[in-house]
């Protein structure tokens, strides 16, 4: 029963803006609490991508800053390739 809510809320077209502004509020209390060392620690953590010798160091936000852009970006210029080769992209009309 749960699940077919959260699928159901899922389905809403509001749902991504209603998670992006809970989420934002939940982080904007919690870096003003007596938890923000922590939650500032939290995202300084050091993450170490290495293949053989060679490796990446950064920190937990800036994976989260890059992978988010580029799965972002990925997804766009994969819908507009899409539209382009369709000729479905909306006409400008004069």
């Amino acid at each position: 029963m749960p699940l077919t809510r959260l699928r159901e809320f899922l389905r809403l077209e509001a749902s991504g803006g209603i998670i992006l502004m809970v989420t934002a509020a939940l982080a904007l209390v919690v870096s003003n609490s007596p938890w923000a060392d922590h939650y500032q620690r939290f995202f300084e953590t050091e993450i170490a991508v290495t293949v053989n010798r060679a490796g990446v160091v950064k920190p937990l936000l800036l994976w989260i800053n890059d992978g988010f852009m580029a799965i972002f970006f990925c997804w766009w210029a994969s819908k507009s390739s899409v539209r382009f080769w369709r000729g479905s992209f909306p006409r400008a009309s004069r």
